[in-house]
């Protein structure tokens, strides 16, 4: 495998299990807050003395629910994590 394929490997990894860092990070004592919108201040946020942690949503999954409540023409992020809630 080359170095390339490597990297992105392991790139990959990290997106996967990107919550094993946090949870450690809260295991430590840190505080952790939850954000959808890449609008969000994260200097803010990290110069409060939380940890930004982006909420996704399951993008390749339709959205079946969700719909009922919410317009839908918005936020995709916000639809699809409403509607893994519901």
């Amino acid at each position: 495998m080359t170095n390339a394929l490597k990297g992105l490997a392991k790139v990959n990894d990290i997106y996967l299990h990107r919550d094993r860092r946090v949870r450690e990070l809260k295991a430590q004592g840190e505080k952790i807050i939850g954000y959808m919108c890449y609008f969000a201040p994260l200097e803010i946020i990290t110069a409060a003395g939380m940890v930004p942690y982006r909420l996704f949503g399951r993008l390749g999954e339709n959205i079946t629910e969700a719909d009922n409540y919410l317009e839908p023409s918005g936020c995709p992020y916000v639809r699809n994590c409403f509607d893994q809630d519901l």
